[in-house]
């Protein structure tokens, strides 16, 4: 699967977070401590998009049902065998890199 291009990496500040649509797939790109991490956002329980729920610390919490979701891990709270997958991230010229084909589990 290719690499997708989704923004410059000065557009995600430390903390953050920026949304993509790709192939279909909606998929937040967030800056922690230095470090980028790639999340689909839709819950896994009816496919809300969590960008749009309650976001505390590192969890997010879904706007229909209040599943809750660790950014960065990808790891549902409400029911363990539903985590989110995680992509492969990097940065290339200055710009940040996705690959969809290559989900992360952990």
């Amino acid at each position: 699967m290719p690499w997708f291009s989704v923004c410059d990496v000065k557009e995600i500040p430390e903390g953050s977070f920026k949304t993509f649509t790709l192939l279909g797939k909606k998929v937040a790109v967030f800056l922690r401590k230095g470090e980028l991490y790639a999340i689909s956002v839709m819950c896994r329980h009816q496919g809300a998009d969590l960008s749009r729920g309650a976001r505390q610390g590192d969890i997010f919490t879904c706007p229909r049902h209040h599943w809750q979701y660790n950014l960065y891990t990808g790891e549902c709270l409400s029911n363990a065998s539903l985590s989110l997958p995680k992509y492969p991230v990097r940065v290339k010229d200055a710009r940040i890199e996705v690959e969809l084909g290559g989900q992360i589990y952990d």
